[in-house]
Order: structure tokens, then C-alpha cells, then sequence
């Protein structure tokens, strides 16, 4: 939307007279000077001709010194409404109904729910435990489908995954844990703010936070780190949790604020000033709807509208809270006992629970919904979706992109418990590898001597053959010892199945890095997905971020992992390396995608890392290095494509490959003699590399296509499954 001021100040039509024009939308007002003769001043500051910039409340304009604010009117607008047409909520497979068999976990299972939550008003959901409360406010916020039956928001249909620029408009702040322990609450604010609008000013975030802050009593704990909700490890109270929480959905500046039980655990206190700052925001225009268990009497005070629901999701009383215990009362014919002192919250929950159908029964014959304000009206624009905004531009996704990334990196250096581990857990893998191969050179030294012989003896022996002379057997065996006790760099099979099994070992503690960290770290996050890409980013651009990130914090793992072992282990050149740093970090990152597939199918976080090992111990079994592809029979096709499924097979191949090294060694051909030179004829020599020791490749760059094709794979992958599951 766009307006126009003349240099009074007051809005007009006539663009030959404007001196300035206001760019109003998705919570935000831009200034932008025109060319006119009068020169306008924001704060003080006068302005070029075309400048724009982005105001907030308190900015004054004016064309000299007397100046006035013109731009509270545009965030001080009335919310929208809420109405709810039939609506039918079947709760998610993975949570168990607590409702009794008979209801059949159905929110709203006879008629469905119909309500009108009118705007600018501060509304109460309550029932009792199990009653479809978080559900019937998971389906109005549009993060949850309805199994049958509409919501409007305002006069437009909420679809929910799919017209997003409705859902942006409303805020949602869930029981979940969405905030980032190891941020601050000012470093939190400012990312929420940078992954809403990229391109906004720093100047303009972080008055924007203060300002808010100021509004909500949280400014003195902007540079306090939010913690746990277990005080014994430090962070904020309960109850400043709650009021951050609101603060991260306010900062949107929605038209629609929802909350599920923002007063659950509280103490009465803490509640009352929660539901104080909600009251507050309720009558400055903003439709505030939240559900409630059991509140005070001064708590329930302070809402409008109550909604109150029965087992099963029958819809009992939908109105103003001061007709509720009247309505109630007639219904049952059981009175508040107010001279006793009786909570009216617990009373309606109480006969609720006793007299469902009763009360039911004389709220449709007083308050149909055909009388309620806008619901009638609601339903003529069903057909109306909410008009798409644009998509944003490539520039701002990388920096929705970079935020995230960088937010990501944050969280990883300020969780100093975390970060300790990490930087004792490579040196310690490492030292243990190197313990464990220490001097393996020089293992089974009969063995390796005898076989370094038989191949010196064998190339003596061709020369010969080749030029039909006869074969010096007692010289060259001489010979052939002689080698053997010089050519301490010759690698025999004994060898290659030693620097394989180095190899392996690094890889596998790769893949371990990229696999536990992605589990983790997706884990704890899944709720803030959520939360985040119904208004701030796409779930893409969520999971990639991630994904960079837990590549960013593998890459040094890696490098340390194999400086740290393989120099002191394996002859190697400044490029074989390199080539195992790239092997170990591109294992990680696949390792990484499959963590991220994991928790993101995974109902829980412990399923999540109950689920790690299974994925380990096939790719230590089928990997290739217990039994090499190279030496398996012909026709043995099982275990050839359990490996090939196996991610860290390639991992490993793209390691031999990458680090080289030939190899030699000697097979009996058949034959019947038992001359010791009639044998030596059947003695075949062989060259080969290190990496057709154990696998029938001979090129590198398919384990790297395989990895990267895994990696992206497990991002689109669970990008769909995430999608679905949240309706996103």
C-alpha cells in the first residue's frame, strides 16, 4: 500500500502535491522523499530528493522543525478475525488420544467446531486435559490440516502449506521449545528479525528490539543467555521464557497472536503478568486467542471470549466470558458457589465435564452460529484464498541462507560444554587410532620378508623365461632375500589390508561425525523448524543451512583427524593429504545428510539416537574392508550390493584412491609338477593399486558423484517428509 502527504502533512490523492509518499506492508513503513520544492525532514535529518528509508513508531516527520508521527496508524490496526466452519480435527498417529474410547480422538466429532473469534479481542480456550485444545488452535494457526470443515482469517481461507503469506500474518507461539539456548535474548531477536526482513537496516533491528523489549519489561535481560528450562543451568526464569517467546512473535508484528498454554507452569505472579501484557495487547487492536488449563480468577478476568470444549472435542460454549457461568448455570442447574469463593474457570471446566450435552444443547439453541458476528459473513469467501506474494528474490534467500549459517555457528561457539567436547573429542580418536596401529609395518615380519622374496624371485625368473635361457634358480633366490631386506617400501597384500584397515578407521570416525552431529543437532531443532519456516524461511534453505553448517564444523575435524594419524602411520605426499582431508569431509557430509533423513523421520529425539547405531553397524560389516570386494567368489552378488548401499563404502574407496599406492604380490597358477622349477613357472606376479586391493574400481570420481548425490538426496528427502508432516 502506498500514501501520499502533502506538506501539511495530511494524506491526499494528488500526486502534484505530494511532498513525500509512505510504502506500507508485512508489518513494516518506508518514508521516500519526492521532488518537491519543500524538503522533508525525518528526526531532524532532512532528506534527498528519492531517499527512502524505513521508519518505526516513534520517527517524527515534518518540513521543518515542527514535526509530528503519522506512522502509528499503520501497526495500530485492527486484527483479524477468526472463524471456524465444521471444523473436524483428527489428532497425529505418533500422539496417543487421551480422550476415552468412545471418542475416537476426534476434536469437534459430532458436529465440528464452528466459532467466530472476533477481532481485537483476547479469547480463552479451555476444557480439560485431552479436550483438541492445542489441536484446535494447531488447525486455526494453519499448521495442522482438518481432517474435515474450514477456517477463515479475516475473509480470506486458510490453506494451510500453501498460501503462506496468510499464515505470516499470524503468530504462533507454541509449548514447544523454539528458542536457541546458547543465544542471547538480544542475538535471538536479531536473527528472528534478519530471517523475516534480510535486507532491513542493523540500526532499525535493534531499535526495533528495544523498543519492543521496553513495551514488554524485557530490556533489562536483552544480554542475559536464554538457557534451559532447568534453572540448575543457568538462563531465564519460566515465566521470562513465556514473555520471550511472545516478544520473538510481536517482533513480526502479526495481526493474529496465538498461544498454547502461555501460562502452564507459571507461577501466579508470573501468569498474571503475562496475561496482563496479553490483555494490553488485545485492547490495542491485536486478536490475541490462547488456551488455558487453570486459571486464577484475576487471570480469567482478563480475557473476552471464552471457548470451551468437552471430551472428544465437542464444542460446549463459544461467546463473551461474562454470559458463559450464566449460560452454564441454566443449563445444569448448578450455580457458582461465588459466596465460597469458587473459581469460575474451574466451575465451566467442571460441569463441563459432567453436563456436556446439556450445555451444548442450550448454547445452540441461544447462540447459533448463524448469529455470531462475521460468520455468516466468513463463509461467502471461502472460495477466496489469500492472494500469494511474490517469491523473494535470489539475494535475500542467501541471506536468509547466511543467517541461518552464521545463527547455526553462534549456537555451536556459545554452547561451551559442547564446544569442549568437540575440541577433546578429535585428539583423543586420533591418539587412539595411532595407538592402535602403531608400527604396523613391521607386523607378521616373516610373512612380508617371504613375500617381498617370491616377488623379487618371480620378476628374476621372467627375464629369463622371456628370453628362453635357463632359469639360475640358486642365484636368483639369493638375489630375491637380498631384495626382500632392501626394499622395505614394496607394499605387499599383508600391507594393503593394514593401510586399508588406517584408512578405514578414519573414514568410519567420519562418517560417526557428520551422523551423530546431524542427529543432534536436527533433532533439537525440529520445533524451531517449524515454527520458523511458517513465516521466515523455506524448509530448503532451513535443512541446506544446516547442513553447511554442520559442514563447516566437519571440515576442521577432518583436517585435524588425518593430519593428526596418517602423516605418522602412512608414506604420504603433501597431495595424498589433501585428497584424504577431501575424502574424510565429503563422508562427513553425506554422513550428515543421512542424519538429517533420521531426525527428521524419527518421532523423537531419542528414537533419533536410538537409530544411530543401526546405521553404523551395516557400514562397519558391508563397507569393504572385512571382506574386500576385490577377493570376493564370482557370482557372489549379496554382499557386492550390500556394500554398494553402504555409504561409507564409498567413503572408503574415495580414501584409497585418493592416497595411492602400489601394490605386489604373487598367485600359484595351477599345475602338476612338483619341481621346484616347474613351479616357479607357475608364479604369476601381480602390480596392482592400493585401491583394486579391495575393490574392482579403478576411478575416484564415482565415490565422489555417490556422496554428493546421498548429500543432496537426504535434503530433498527430508524436505518433503518435513513439509508433509507440518504442513509447510
Amino acid at each position: 500500500m502506498e500514501v501520499l502527504y502533502d506538506e501539511r502533512l495530511n494524506e491526499t490523492s494528488n500526486e502534484n502535491l505530494a511532498v513525500f509518499k509512505l510504502m506500507v506492508g508485512d508489518g513494516r513503513v518506508f518514508i521516500q522523499a519526492l521532488d518537491a520544492p519543500v524538503p522533508v525532514f525525518v528526526n531532524t535529518t532532512v532528506m534527498r530528493p528519492g531517499e527512502q528509508r524505513e521508519l518505526l513508531e516513534d520517527d517524527r516527520i515534518g518540513m521543518a522543525d515542527d514535526q509530528v508521527t503519522v506512522t502509528q496508524k499503520y501497526w495500530l490496526k485492527p486484527g483479524l478475525p477468526l472463524t471456524s466452519l465444521g471444523l473436524v480435527v483428527r489428532p497425529p498417529l505418533s500422539r496417543p488420544a487421551l480422550e476415552k474410547p468412545g471418542d475416537n480422538g476426534l476434536a469437534g466429532q459430532t458436529q465440528g467446531v464452528s466459532i467466530t473469534i472476533p477481532s481485537g479481542t483476547l479469547t480463552a480456550i479451555m476444557g480439560p486435559a485431552g479436550c483438541g485444545k492445542t489441536l484446535l488452535l494447531d488447525v486455526l494457526t494453519g499448521t495442522t490440516q482438518p481432517a474435515s470443515g474450514t477456517v477463515t482469517v479475516g475473509s480470506w481461507l486458510l490453506l494451510p502449506g500453501e498460501n503462506r503469506s496468510l499464515a505470516r500474518r499470524i503468530g504462533y507461539v507454541t509449548q514447544h521449545e523454539t528458542l536457541a539456548q546458547e543465544l542471547t535474548v538480544r542475538q535471538s531477536l536479531d536473527f528472528r528479525l534478519r530471517l523475516r526482513y534480510p535486507d532491513m537496516a542493523a540500526a532499525i533491528r535493534e531499535r526495533r528490539i528495544v523498543m519492543l523489549t521496553r513495551r514488554l519489561a524485557l530490556e533489562p535481560l536483552l544480554d542475559q543467555r536464554i538457557g534451559s528450562s532447568d534453572r540448575m543451568a543457568g538462563g531465564l526464569s519460566g515465566g521470562e521464557r513465556k514473555r520471550v517467546s511472545l516478544a520473538h512473535e510481536l517482533l513480526l508484528r502479526p495481526e493474529v497472536l496465538c498461544l498454547d498454554e502461555p501460562m502452564s507452569g507459571l507461577s501466579s505472579n508470573d501468569a498474571e503478568l503475562v496475561a496482563s501484557q496479553l490483555r494490553e495487547l488485545a485492547d490495542s487492536g491485536l486478536t490475541v486467542v490462547v488456551t488455558v488449563h487453570q486459571p486464577t480468577p484475576k487471570v480469567f478476568a482478563k480475557f473476552h471470549q471464552l471457548i470451551l470444549m468437552g471430551k472428544g472435542g465437542r464444542l460446549l460454549y463459544a461467546g463473551p466470558v461474562g454470559d458463559a457461568v450464566h449460560l452454564v448455570t441454566q443449563a445444569t442447574g448448578t450455580p457458582l458457589a461465588e459466596s465460597d469463593g469458587e473459581n469460575p474457570a474451574d466451575y465451566l471446566v467442571e460441569q463441563g465435564a459432567i453436563h456436556p450435552k446439556e450445555i451444548a444443547r442450550r448454547f445452540q439453541e441461544n447462540s447459533p452460529l448463524s448469529k455470531a458476528p462475521g460468520g455468516a459473513e466468513g463463509s461467502r469467501n471461502l472460495l477466496n484464498p489469500y492472494p500469494e506474494a511474490g517469491g523473494a528474490n535470489w539475494q535475500d534467500a542467501l541471506k536468509v541462507f547466511k543467517t541461518l549459517v552464521t545463527r547455526n555457528l553462534r549456537v555451536f561457539a556459545q554452547d561451551a560444554a559442547n564446544l569442549r567436547l568437540t575440541a577433546v573429542q578429535i585428539p583423543v580418536i586420533a591418539l587412539m587410532v595411532w595407538l592402535a596401529f602403531f608400527k604396523f609395518q613391521s607386523d607378521a615380519p616373516e610373512f612380508e620378508r617371504l613375500s617381498r622374496a617370491l616377488v623379487g624371485l618371480t620378476e628374476e625368473s621372467t627375464r629369463y623365461v622371456q628370453v628362453m635361457e635357463r632359469v639360475p634358480v640358486e642365484n636368483n633366490i639369493q638375489q630375491a632375500i637380498a631384495h626382500a631386506d632392501s626394499n622395505g617400501e614394496m607394499i605387499t597384500e599383508l600391507g594393503a589390508r593394514l593401510r586399508g584397515a588406517v584408512l578405514f578407521t578414519l573414514v568410519a570416525a567420519a562418517f560417526w561425525i557428520g551422523l551423530l552431529g546431524a542427529c543432534r543437532e536436527m533433532s533439537m531443532d525440529k520445533h524451531i523448524l517449524r515454527q520458523e519456516c511458517r513465516t521466515c524461511a523455506s524448509v530448503r534453505t532451513f535443512l541446506s543451512a544446516k547442513l553447511a553448517s554442520l559442514g563447516l564444523l566437519a571440515l576442521p575435524q577432518c583436517l585435524l583427524l588425518a593430519t593428526a594419524t596418517a602423516p605418522f602411520l602412512l608414506p604420504m605426499s603433501a597431495t595424498g593429504l589433501t585428497g584424504l582431508v577431501g575424502a574424510l569431509w565429503l563422508t562427513a557430509l553425506a554422513a550428515a545428510g543421512i542424519g538429517l533423513v533420521t531426525a527428521a523421520f524419527a518421532p523423537t529425539a531419542r528414537a533419533a539416537l536410538t537409530a544411530v547405531p543401526l546405521i553404523m553397524v551395516p557400514q562397519l560389516l558391508f563397507a569393504g574392508l572385512l571382506r574386500p570386494e576385490a577377493a570376493m567368489a564370482p557370482g557372489v552378488i549379496l554382499p557386492h550390493w550390500l556394500g554398494c548401499a553402504s555409504l561409507q563404502r564409498w567413503g572408503f574407496e574415495l580414501a584409497l584412491a585418493t592416497v595411492g599406492g602400489r601394490v605386489q604380490s604373487v598367485s600359484l597358477m595351477p599345475g602338476d609338477s612338483l619341481r621346484i622349477v616347474d613351479t616357479l613357472s607357475h608364479l604369476k606376479p601381480t602390480n596392482t593399486s592400493l585401491l583394486e586391493s579391495f575393490f574392482h574400481d579403478r576411478f575416484w570420481f564415482l565415490p565422489v558423484v555417490v556422496l554428493l548425490s546421498v548429500t543432496v538426496a537426504a535434503v530433498l528427502l527430508s524436505e518433503r517428509h518435513l513439509r508433509h508432516k507440518f504442513n509447510l
